[in-house]
């Protein structure tokens, strides 16, 4: 029977293990199991599985699958996945058993920064069913049986798990609760599985104040799996944190999100009550943001270990770089650490406050993460959450899924440029990395609902447009609120926070926005939507262009207002010259130190480097104190930080995304699905650099070096692909294979 079939014969029921509980109270997770006969294996039986909240199933005591925090997480009654697992070789001739352990998950933990708890409801549950061609073997119904967890006592992602293996709790066996839940939310669709990955043995350390810490090497997303001996009762205190502050000591104040978190804060905290003799214990439920652990305990650590387990959606790593400047290769390696730490089924900002799926972070760094990673499918799972998420207005939520609440601010904030266009850029860049036509197609009634939606905010308050003489105001967006550039490094968060359009990012995205989707309508076959959507780019350039351009010429002392528009084209080029002349300037003025925000700085080495000043974007590559990227380094870190001061999270992906340049810009490796284009930017400043990107097509292998004043390109290319090679001097060249040229 097909999936579908199964599902309309209301033969497989959702099972609920619980009925009456106090939902302010943590559960402990639950055990469903079924025992069942089996008269003959054929081969291809299978388990389809899903649930709310998380789930470990097991059949004959076996574990099914390696997926850790299944099903994942989604907008649950939007959007659930489904599992599918080959049991064949778990199950055996005569009686099995299948038992599944039920947590909390996403589906009620605490989420976000106010510690919301049953965000999508409060009863766990699971939907499953093993079939063998067209025969349903053994399903979820009201037969299952039901018991807790005999020593954890609750256990929340966020939060952590307490265990109690000192008692043994009673094994009181129930019948589950079926419930009638839509099966229309249900995707039959395999993403990548969340799974553990690379383990880091703890070295214990003491702090000036004579705490016990544990210290991993590197910081991760994850948990720790610890082994001791101990007596029955004793107890063990696991308190993970990102750093040790300015004296040495153990901290977790850098993630905290202050008095909006309903429950005092997040603590990351396993609490483990032993038994007699030899105890491991590893997280079930719980993933945490660290390098550090605090250990509080009466047991002898003597013979203790303790192994951080990295824990993140399965990508391969498809890019390597490698320089003359260790600090900077040891920046390219904390990037794809950061992405490991927040690509757990979804990107998401950090692994510690907010765990949220923000649609900026996204946006800027989807081009990096393609290089890095084979993270594809990871991005089109989280552009179904958006496109299921989107107001019917045509905004598209700041954080998808959802991760809290919804407040009044919050909801204004789902309007804000440069976040809801990540839906637009993600796609686009999709696109010109796999050149399928399918990822256009369906996103595309949801890019074209938030264009019109931006466009709609640059209609309001026509008559003081009409009154101001110009037509182009009806493309300026005036109106609405804005994170704007957010988190310039001398700017206060909140005073960062645009009103009314006036800094001109909802203008400037309009307008880049609306390009791409031009670009992207006229490859569907949408030509008068491409026209359209061309006429608001144009419309919004030229809006841009009449407020804050005079003459040609941009009056700021801001980088970031010289960046955004060189970046998305809303100069005319007779000016774009003078205007990256006067950013050189400002970069020059400061010392080489940017101040760009959250938005440009992607942008900034890019921008200074295409329009002649190579060596000012390497100087501010390059650059060793605050604010920079290599400060960071210098202090030791081990991914990329949130701020430039590492006083909020340490492990923050978004800026990383000046790999994109090292690989791009310093490399000069640029791929499409339809051109390689090499146009490397070499300088003194470096004696080489090299990179190596898995492609579609192949692995691709591209460097320079100096050998006394001569710069040497080296390229290896696939069989069947062919690279237009750039020179600095203008010359192009077609090469294939293996060649070296003098730059």
């Amino acid at each position: 029977m097909k999936n579908s079939e199964i599902l309309k014969s209301n033969l497989v029921h959702w099972i609920e293990p619980e009925k009456e509980i106090d939902t302010e109270k943590r559960q402990r997770p639950k055990w469903v199991e079924k025992s069942f006969d089996l008269s003959k294996i054929n081969g291809n039986e299978e388990l389809l599985i899903t649930a709310h909240g998380c789930y470990e199933a097991y059949i004959n005591n076996y574990r099914v699958g390696d997926f850790v925090f299944a099903p994942g997480t989604s907008e649950y009654e939007k959007e659930l996945y489904v599992q599918r697992y080959n049991v064949a070789g778990l199950l055996r001739e005569g009686n099995n058993t299948i038992k599944v352990l039920l947590g909390d998950g996403w589906y009620r933990s605490a989420a976000g920064v106010t510690g919301a708890r049953n965000l999508f409801g409060t009863h766990i549950g699971l939907l499953a069913w093993i079939s063998s061609e067209d025969t349903i073997i053994v399903k979820t119904d009201d037969t299952w049986e039901t018991y807790p967890h005999s020593e954890i006592v609750s256990a929340d992602m966020c939060q952590g798990e307490v265990i109690d293996c000192s008692k043994t709790v009673q094994e009181n066996k129930s019948h589950v609760y079926e419930k009638n839940y839509s099966f229309n939310n249900l995707i039959f669709t395999d993403n990548p599985h969340i799974v553990e990955k690379e383990r880091f043995k703890g070295k214990q350390i003491k702090t000036p104040s004579g705490k016990t810490v544990i210290d991993f090497g590197q910081n991760i997303a994850g948990y720790v799996q610890m082994t001791f001996n101990a007596k029955s009762g004793q107890k063990i205190i696991l308190t993970h944190g990102e750093t040790l502050d300015e004296n040495g000591e153990f901290t977790i104040e850098n993630f905290q999100p202050g008095e909006r978190h309903k429950e005092g804060g997040i603590f990351q905290r396993i609490e483990y009550t032993a038994h007699d003799g030899k105890n491991t214990y590893k997280p079930h439920f719980s993933i945490f943001g660290f390098r550090y652990c605090l250990i509080e305990t009466d047991i002898s650590l003597e013979d203790a270990v303790f192994e951080a387990i990295a824990v993140y959606s399965d990508m391969e790593e498809t890019a390597s770089f490698e320089s003359s400047n260790e600090k900077l290769n040891t920046l390219f390696k904390n990037a794809m650490w950061s992405m490991k730490g927040n690509f757990c089924d979804i990107p998401t900002d950090c692994p510690t406050r907010e765990r949220a799926g923000w649609t900026g972070d996204a946006g800027i760094f989807v081009n990096t993460g393609l290089y890095l990673m084979d993270c594809r499918r990871i991005y089109e799972k989280w552009l179904a959450s958006c496109r299921a998420n989107q107001y019917k207005s045509g905004a598209v939520r700041n954080i998808v899924p959802r991760n809290n609440e919804e407040s009044f601010f919050g909801k204004l904030l789902s309007a804000s440029a440069g976040w809801g266009d990540a839906i637009i850029i993600v796609t686009h860049t999709l696109y010109k990395r796999y050149g399928e036509q399918s990822i256009i197609r369906e996103n595309y009634e949801a890019m074209k609902k938030w264009l019109m939606f931006l466009r709609k905010r640059a209609k309001k308050g026509c008559i003081k447009k009409l009154l101001s003489g110009s037509l182009d105001s009806f493309y300026d967006v005036t109106s609405g609120l804005d994170y704007g550039e957010w988190a310039e490094p001398d700017v206060e968060f909140a005073s960062g926070v645009d009103m009314k359009g006036k800094s001109g990012v909802a203008t400037a995205y309009l307008s880049y926005s609306a390009r791409l989707l031009a670009e992207m309508a006229d490859i569907i076959g949408k030509h008068e939507d491409a026209k359209e959507f061309l006429k608001i780019s144009q419309g919004a350039k030229k809006a841009y262009q009449h407020r804050f351009i005079s003459n040609g010429i941009i009056e700021s002392d801001r980088q970031k207002d010289y960046v955004r528009p060189i970046a998305f084209g809303l100069l005319d080029e007779k000016d774009i010259c003078i205007n990256a002349k006067k950013l050189n300037a400002l970069v020059e003025k400061m010392d080489f130190h940017l101040n760009t925000g959250f938005l440009s700085t992607p942008f900034l080495c890019k921008v200074l480097a295409d329009n002649g000043y190579v060596e000012t974007a390497y100087k501010l590559l390059l650059q060793e104190t605050k604010p920079s990227w290599l400060y960071e380094v210098s202090q030791g870190a081990t991914t990329v930080w949130e701020t430039w001061d590492g006083k909020a999270s340490q492990n923050h992906y978004s800026y990383g995304a000046i790999c994109e340049w090292l690989i791009e810009g310093v490399c000069g490796l640029k791929y499409t699905f339809d051109e390689l284009v090499l146009n490397p930017l070499p300088s003194k400043q470096l004696q080489y650099a090299k990179v190596s990107y898995k492609s579609e097509k192949g692995v691709i292998k591209v460097g320079w070096h100096y050998e006394d004043d001569k710069c040497l390109y080296s390229v290896e290319l696939p069989d069947g692909l062919s690279g237009k090679l750039i020179k600095p001097n203008g010359e192009e060249v077609i090469v294939q294979g293996s060649y070296i040229c003098e730059l």
